[in-house]
């Protein structure tokens, strides 16, 4: 069975709770690599600068903090096992569909970067980001 390495396990941990727990179970069904969680203010806007993401500080879901001032990102980046730049659309794709199949399954709503307004049609993105899923609260 796959299992997160300790830096997926690290990055997870700055993530909202419900996210950890779908994503807890997403790793006993597919290997995958969590990326980013939580973001601080130099990162995002690093990211925004380079174009890697549409959204400046605190305006990403992955800028949240809940009431005590600590991380709890409302999105993860998370990539198949295969890596970021080697996995083929179709990984993606099936990749997302665990993830939205198991939030779903566990009673909470992702969006996802292929699919930013959740229609099912995937050529109407303008920005994707196969890697970004994000809780809906």
């Amino acid at each position: 069975m796959p299992e997160f390495g300790a830096t997926s396990k690290k990055r997870l941990k700055t993530c909202h709770p419900i996210l950890q727990k779908i994503f807890t179970v997403v790793i006993e069904e597919y290997g995958c690599t969590v990326m980013s969680g939580y973001r601080g203010e130099v990162e995002q806007n690093t990211l925004y600068a380079l174009g890697y993401s549409k959204l400046k500080y605190p305006l990403s879901y992955h800028n949240n903090a809940n009431e005590e001032d600590k991380s709890e990102s409302l999105a993860v980046d998370a990539a198949p096992d295969n890596g970021l730049w080697e996995a083929t659309e179709k990984q993606w794709f099936m990749f997302a569909g665990i993830v939205k199949g198991v939030a779903k399954a566990l009673g909470y709503k992702i969006t996802w970067g292929g699919d930013w307004n959740n229609n099912y049609i995937f050529n109407d993105q303008k920005f994707i980001d196969y890697a970004h899923f994000q809780l809906e609260l």
